[in-house]
């Protein structure tokens, strides 16, 4: 019954259980990884992985909730902090990751009605180091968050949130 869904993107590396066919939500224990070897892999989606998996969600919404519910599709603004990815660094994993989801994003909301990107991402990496980021350049800091919250907020209560929400994105 709710009016407004968020589902914020974080990133395209995942742990997978090859065994199960199924997806980690955090990387497996090393005793694990020690004793099955070949049991567990890291992934990194590709675009059109992460596009596919995003239209099979809002499949999933339009079977299951209202027809006017407005989605909200925000990029997280906080780095990956680890890439287990030999083959790179860590800033390019996390440009990567970061790139590929907002891309996805903007490519769902082009297709979808009531289906809207929100600028976290971007207001906080454009922002100004000093206020944006806490002492470790990893957690954003709580004024910041405050202001992003106000305005999704006010985005998605409007009576006028359909314009507010196309002037904002």
């Amino acid at each position: 019954t709710a009016d407004v869904l968020f589902v914020t993107l974080g990133l395209v590396e995942a742990w997978y259980d090859n065994d199960l066919g199924l997806y980690l939500n955090c990387p497996p224990m090393k005793s694990l990884l020690k004793e099955y070897p070949t049991r567990f892999s890291v992934r990194v989606m590709r675009h059109r992985e992460v596009l596919d998996y995003l239209r099979r969600s809002c499949a999933l919404l339009d079977a299951h909730c209202r027809a006017d519910m407005k989605c909200v599709f925000p990029v997280s603004p906080v780095p990956l902090m680890r890439t287990f990815r030999a083959d790179t660094d860590i800033t390019l994993a996390n440009a990567y990751s970061k790139s590929t989801l907002r891309s996805a994003v903007e490519e769902i909301c082009m297709e979808r009605p009531n289906t809207f990107y929100f600028p976290s991402y971007e207001s906080i990496t454009l922002s100004n180091r000093d206020r944006a980021w806490e002492n470790d350049l990893v957690h954003v800091t709580q004024e910041l968050v405050g202001v992003n919250v106000t305005r999704m907020i006010d985005a998605t209560t409007s009576t006028e949130t359909t314009e507010m929400m196309d002037g904002m994105m």
